[in-house]
C-alpha cells in the first residue's frame, strides 16, 4: 500500500534525477547542441514537476509513524527503479534523433541497471550521432545505476525523519547489506566515497593515456559501473590503446569483486 514514506522517498528521487540531468546540459550549451539543450532542459522541468507533485502528494496521507517496513522498501525500490528509468528516457526520446519511445526507454533501461545493451550502433543509429550532452547522460546513467540510485537516496533519508535499513537491504542483495557496517547512513556514503575515488582515478588514467577530456570522463563512469557503454560505435577498439584496454580491464575486475 502507498503511504507518505514511499511518495516521499519517491519524490525525492525523482528530485535528485532531475538535477543530475543539470551536467548533461552544460555539455550541451558548450558545444551549442540546440536540440539537446531544449530536451534536456524540458526533461530537467518535466522530472521536477513530477517530482514536486509525489513529493507533496505525501502530506495527504495519514503520517506513517514507523519505519519503513520491507514491503515498502521493495516497493520504493521496484518502482523508483522503473521512473528513473522512465524520466531518464525523457533526454533521448525528446532530442529529435530518431529514436522511438520504446527504444529511448530501453537504452535507459539499460543504462540505469547497468546491463549494458544498447540499440545504438552501426545498423541502426550510429553512437557519435548523439550529442555530447546525451552522451554523457548516457554514461552517466550508468555511473548512478552501478552504486544504486537508492543507496545515494538513503543517505538523505535521516533528513525526512525516515531510517534506511529494509531500503538498505531491499537494494544490496546478499549477505553484505548485513556485514558492512550497523549504521546505514555511514554504509551509503561508504560506498560513494570509494566508489567516487575508483572513479577519478580511472579517469586520470584515461586522460594520461591520450582520451580526450569528454571521454575520460565518460568511459570512467562506465567501467566502474562495469557496463560498458562508450562515446564511439567502435567503443573501446576506436582508441586503438592496449594501455586503455588493460585500465579498463583491471578497474572493471575491483569493481566487480565489490
Amino acid at each position: 500500500m502507498i503511504n507518505n514514506k514511499i511518495l516521499k522517498v519517491l519524490g525525492m528521487l525523482l528530485g535528485f534525477l532531475s538535477f543530475s540531468m543539470i551536467p548533461s546540459i552544460l555539455w550541451s550549451f558548450y558545444f551549442n547542441e540546440t536540440n539537446e539543450i531544449s530536451a534536456l532542459f524540458y526533461s530537467i522541468i518535466l522530472t521536477l514537476s513530477i517530482a514536486l507533485l509525489i513529493y507533496f502528494s505525501s502530506f495527504v496521507f495519514k503520517e506513517n509513524k514507523h519505519d519503513i517496513s520491507s514491503i515498502d522498501a521493495f516497493t520504493i525500490v521496484t518502482l523508483g527503479w522503473f521512473l528513473t528509468a522512465l524520466f531518464g528516457s525523457f533526454p533521448y526520446y525528446l532530442s529529435q534523433n530518431g529514436l522511438s519511445f520504446i527504444d529511448s526507454f530501453f537504452e535507459s533501461m539499460s543504462g540505469f541497471t547497468t546491463t549494458g545493451a544498447t540499440i545504438l550502433g552501426q545498423s541502426t543509429l550510429p553512437i557519435e550521432t548523439l550529442g555530447h550532452g546525451l552522451l554523457f547522460w548516457r554514461s552517466f546513467t550508468q555511473f548512478l545505476g552501478g552504486i544504486g540510485i537508492v543507496v545515494f537516496s538513503i543517505a538523505l533519508l535521516p533528513l525526512l525523519g525516515i531510517g534506511g535499513v529494509q531500503l538498505f537491504k531491499a537494494e544490496v542483495a546478499g549477505p553484505t547489506a548485513d556485514k558492512i557496517t550497523p549504521r546505514i547512513k555511514q554504509t551509503a556514503k561508504l560506498l560513494w566515497s570509494i566508489y567516487l575515488g575508483l572513479t577519478i582515478i580511472v579517469f586520470v588514467l584515461f586522460y594520461l593515456q591520450g582520451m580526450t577530456f569528454f571521454d575520460s570522463i565518460c568511459h570512467s563512469f562506465t567501467t566502474i559501473s562495469t557496463a560498458g557503454f562508450s562515446t564511439h560505435t567502435e567503443s573501446i577498439k576506436y582508441f586503438n590503446s592496449p594501455g586503455i584496454e588493460w585500465t579498463m580491464i583491471i578497474f572493471m575486475f575491483i569493481s566487480g569483486i565489490s
